[in-house]
């Protein structure tokens, strides 16, 4: 097992994302550690949680010899993009925005808000399965495969995660590709 030092590997400028509860309290992530996730009735109770929980998930990746991810980088970035799309689909978007009351600026972001988020959420239950699962797996390296019929989620999200996936490189591959079934 190699050796880490949570406290100092934490003082990088990870994303740390407070949200409130719906339901009271706050939820606290790091973007950048998939799965790691604190709660807390105050927002300072949820990040003073969360950096707790940040520190048990390095030791738990380190222990099982998962790499530790770099902090998002966003030098570079100014926010600005230049898009080029066909008149139709210009047409359409713009008929959208108005129809919500939005500029089409505050569309196209909302619309790529959502689409990142349903790949983040997807590729979020496979981590969990494959950590869940991880021993089941004899040939994910070599492209062998095991079916697995476990996973069926149902939910709002269109595709987050197909009725049924093969734990293989297309599963991999999977998290690559647009919002679609996986048929076995």
């Amino acid at each position: 097992m190699t050796e880490i030092n949570p406290q100092e590997i934490l003082k990088k400028p990870y994303g740390r994302r407070l949200t409130p509860d719906e339901s009271g309290g706050y939820v606290a992530t790091i973007q950048e550690f998939s799965g790691c996730i604190a709660e807390g009735d105050s927002a300072e109770q949820a990040m003073r949680n969360l950096e707790s929980a940040a520190a048990s998930w390095l030791r738990a990746a380190a222990e099982f010899g998962q790499p530790i991810p770099d902090p998002l980088d966003l030098h570079g970035y100014s926010g600005k993009i230049a898009l080029r799309i066909p008149r139709g689909l210009h047409k359409q978007a713009a008929e959208m925005a108005a129809s919500e009351g939005a500029s089409l600026n505050q569309f196209l972001t909302s619309a790529i808000a959502q689409a990142v988020g349903r790949k983040v959420e997807r590729k979020a239950v496979l981590d969990e399965v494959c950590s869940q699962f991880k021993g089941w797996f004899t040939g994910w390296s070599t492209g062998s495969f095991l079916p697995m019929n476990f996973l069926a989620v149902h939910s709002n999200i269109p595709a987050m995660a197909p009725p049924s996936i093969l734990m293989t490189h297309q599963a991999k591959n999977y998290l690559d590709s647009p919002a679609k079934d996986v048929q076995q």
